[in-house]
């Protein structure tokens, strides 16, 4: 399971993120989520790093893949002759699912 903090600024540094961790008596920091170590890493965060950006503004991030199945489902049996309000509506439902397919993913998908 993830974590989403509402309102916190993407870090620019490890030693700037509320999971760094420094242990003065070894000299040693490291990351809370990745166990990292991270001392002396300089400006930057690591390649790694654990933490994904979640673009703002944003709508309703919803699971694309559950949406794609259930209207895939829906419509699997619709021939090309079928037609709704003048429009051939498996046209546009196979538009649609391109779409939904082609969408850039901004969070993983995860195992339960």
């Amino acid at each position: 399971m993830s974590v989403l903090v509402k309102g916190m600024e993407m870090p620019k540094r490890c030693e700037d993120c509320l999971m760094y961790r420094h242990n003065a008596e070894y000299d040693y920091a490291y990351c809370c989520i990745s166990s990292v170590n991270v001392l002396g890493h300089g400006n930057a965060r690591l390649n790694n790093c654990p933490l994904v950006e979640v673009p703002t503004p944003h709508g309703r991030l919803i699971d694309a893949d559950k949406l794609y199945e259930v209207i895939s489902l829906n419509y699997k049996d619709l021939d090309s002759t079928e037609d709704f309000m003048g429009i051939g509506y498996d046209h546009c439902i196979g538009d649609t699912l391109i779409v939904i397919r082609q969408a850039s993913t901004i969070i993983e998908a995860e195992d339960e």
